[in-house]
């Protein structure tokens, strides 16, 4: 059986997707992560992690935002970031 061109590529652009798709799954659950920003935006610096290991288990954040809409997504995101980091 001979497989035309087209069909070739579709299968191949096919594969790609699926390949991209398992290279993201596997990507999302490493157990680290690293900060290419270039402030290091998103990395703890040593006095932090200090400070943090202080903390009581309940703190309590208040958000300022410019409208409803903005505190509430602000929120979420919050909360998201914390279930992420919290399950290390």
């Amino acid at each position: 059986m001979k497989i035309n061109n087209k069909t070739m590529r579709i299968i191949n652009l096919l594969s790609i997707i699926v390949i991209v798709i398992m290279l993201n799954l596997l990507a999302s659950k490493c157990l680290f992560k690293i900060d290419l920003t270039a402030n290091k935006l998103y990395t703890l610096s040593e006095g932090t992690k200090k400070i943090i290991t202080t903390l009581p288990d309940i703190v309590y954040v208040k958000i300022v935002a410019n409208s409803d809409r903005n505190i509430a997504m602000n929120t979420i995101r919050l909360q998201l970031h914390f279930d992420r980091t919290n399950q290390h």
